[in-house]
């Protein structure tokens, strides 16, 4: 039976193809899928807009998709962390270089700064920084050398 079938006799609404969506979804987030959780995640609007009652939130959701090495999800979270503060704490960076492994470059570009920062605030030099730029955010979007340098200087 599909999940339309489930809901043949209910209104028209969506409320109980999301609800039964967000069951099955859940059960998948709880046990193993990070894919699931993100999914949960990026509905939860809808899930909202609906009143499906659930016990978790859109941040529980999130963190466990990352958790999951679901890399949309922690960069989700680390843009949240960003706005919220005006310092990076070890957490958002954690949450950031995990974005960046997992090949969100904007991610990295965030992570770079970071590391040129501290770098420089402990009179190092910043080359580590440097070469993650060039090998994520610069290769990504295709820059030359000297457009990455520039971009490096402009940190």
């Amino acid at each position: 039976m599909t999940w339309e079938g489930l809901c043949e006799d209910e209104p028209k609404d969506g409320k109980c193809f999301y609800g039964v969506m967000f069951e099955h979804l859940t059960l998948a987030c709880a046990r193993t899928s990070g894919e699931a959780c993100l999914k949960m995640a990026t509905k939860w609007a809808t899930i909202e807009a609906l009143g499906i009652e659930t016990d978790w939130t859109r941040g529980a959701l999130l963190e466990r998709a990352c958790e999951k090495d679901q890399a949309q999800a922690c960069w989700t979270l680390t843009t949240a962390m960003l706005q919220s503060s005006k310092t990076v704490p070890q957490s958002t960076y954690d949450l950031a270089f995990k974005s960046c492994r997992l090949g969100t470059v904007d991610a990295c570009l965030i992570v770079t700064k970071i590391m040129k920062d501290q770098a420089l605030a402990k009179g190092e030099n910043t080359n580590d920084a440097q070469t993650l730029l060039s090998d994520t955010y610069c290769k990504a979007y295709g820059f030359t050398e000297t457009e990455c340098s520039i971009k490096f200087k402009e940190l």
